[in-house]
């Protein structure tokens, strides 16, 4: 993961996007499960 400080805010942004559209289709997957 590179450093936060050294990133520049529209890198955290689209992180920040990528990482909700992760959890986002963990949790579908969950749904499924149970």
């Amino acid at each position: 993961m590179k450093d936060v400080s050294s990133m520049t805010e529209r890198e955290l942004k689209d992180t920040v996007n990528n990482y909700r559209k992760e959890i986002s289709q963990h949790e579908k997957s969950l749904k499924g499960v149970f």
